[in-house]
């Protein structure tokens, strides 16, 4: 993804928050996630170009994923 473009994530299970870490393991973002909605949307516009990790947590263990941004 670009630097300074709006990421739409989908929520397809119950978790409750979105936490994003830059590659040095720095929270960068933390956002609640209303059960009620799907997809959720983050800006990269102030996020340094880089490798992120997406990780969500609620109900069962939590998931994650990895985010380039350029």
């Amino acid at each position: 993804i670009l630097g300074g473009e709006v990421l739409t994530v989908t929520n397809g299970t119950v978790y409750r928050v979105l936490e994003v870490f830059d590659a040095n393991g720095r929270l960068v973002q933390r956002v609640g996630l209303a059960p009620e909605s799907r997809t959720h949307q983050l800006s990269t516009s102030e996020w340094p170009s880089g490798m992120y990790t997406l990780r969500w947590v609620g109900a069962g263990l939590p998931e994650s994923t990895q985010l380039l941004v350029q």
